[in-house]
């Protein structure tokens, strides 16, 4: 659930480590401000520092605010980035897969095949024949689970995983992959084509005679999905980052997290909504800072409704911004803003 609280940049702060040591360290400096105006007052001296200390009081609720807004801006574009990364990089990838199943689905091996079992004459040295074709296919585009042939009935005659127990296929898939004009078809839901899993992502396409005239048979080439997400979060989330990299279906629930204790498959979670660049949630009993990012496609290509969120519990979203965004500071800068006449007189 979404965290609904005017207050909220305070809460935030209160997680900002950093940030509450500086504030520490100016409040003590106001005291002293503080310290040098009743002394004023008292010895009769005549010399007014209320200016100064409006100056120098206005001055720290700047810095604290603009170091608060950075600290936050810093963690959600960290955030947005991973995000976006997560899903514009699988996108790409299924882009370049959706070329494969046309490619194979013209292969003369197959067509061969299938027209041979048209004619009842195939044989089970045919069959195994393609599944070494098929396995051999795989093992240069890893990215694939299982390779399945079906005849136009819905009947599996070939598939790569042997030990996949589907013999015949009902899914509405075999229909649209028969009459599509489009180059392929894509669905990522359960399927009757691989029964051990809850959910695939399979592309689907028909195979035709070499004239295109006749429909011989549905090829499907099932992506190896786990697998794909494993790589691009250990490229993207190091050992030390607190932050949880998530791939949500078109529902935005979790089909790929790159921390399952956290955050398990299956779970429903709140998104950002269009022009919120973050939200802060709560999941399981925790704070969250999040950010949900839809793909920006690739050539055209926008996938399955798919979006990147990442997503970092509250009390670790921040680290050391605080020392990052000082440290960043131009030394010269900073001499000539703390030597400004406007705020501290010569004498001081």
């Amino acid at each position: 659930m979404s965290i609904n609280n005017n207050n909220i940049q305070d809460r935030m702060d209160k997680h900002m480590s950093g940030l509450n040591r500086y504030r520490e360290s100016i409040y003590q400096l106001q005291s002293v401000w503080d310290n040098l105006s009743l002394l004023a007052q008292l010895s009769g001296t005549g010399t007014d520092m209320t200016e100064t200390r409006t100056a120098f009081g206005q001055l720290t609720d700047d810095v604290l605010s603009n170091l608060s807004k950075e600290t936050l801006n810093k963690t959600v574009t960290g955030l947005t980035a991973k995000a976006q990364v997560i899903v514009d990089i699988v996108i790409r990838n299924l882009f370049e897969r959706t070329a494969d199943i046309g490619f194979l689905a013209t292969d003369d091996d197959i067509r061969l095949f299938l027209a041979n079992e048209l004619k009842g004459e195939s044989s089970d040295k045919d069959a195994n024949d393609l599944r070494v074709r098929f396995r051999e296919y795989v093992k240069k585009y890893s990215v694939y689970s299982n390779i399945i042939l079906l005849d136009t009935q819905g009947r599996v005659l070939v598939q790569l995983d042997e030990h996949n127990p589907v013999a015949h296929s009902a899914d509405e898939l075999i229909n649209e992959a028969f009459s599509t004009s489009q180059a392929y078809v894509e669905i990522y839901r359960k399927t009757d084509l691989l029964p051990d899993q809850d959910k695939s992502l399979v592309y689907a396409y028909k195979v035709t005679s070499p004239d295109n005239k006749n429909v011989l048979g549905i090829l499907c080439l099932c992506f190896r999905f786990e697998n794909e997400m494993e790589g691009v979060f250990k490229d993207l989330i190091a050992e030390n980052d607190w932050a949880v990299g998530i791939m949500l279906d078109k529902d935005a629930r979790v089909i790929a997290t790159s921390d399952q204790y956290q955050v398990p498959l299956g779970a429903k979670l709140e998104i950002t909504e269009d022009g919120e660049d973050w939200k802060m949630t709560r999941f399981a009993g925790r704070e969250y800072l999040t950010v949900t990012k839809h793909t920006k496609g690739y050539q055209g290509y926008m996938g399955p409704g798919w979006m990147g969120h990442a997503m970092v519990p509250l009390e670790h979203a921040f680290g050391d911004c605080i020392e990052e965004l000082i440290n960043g500071i131009n030394p010269g800068m900073l001499s000539k803003v703390m030597r400004s006449p406007l705020l501290f007189s010569q004498s001081l």
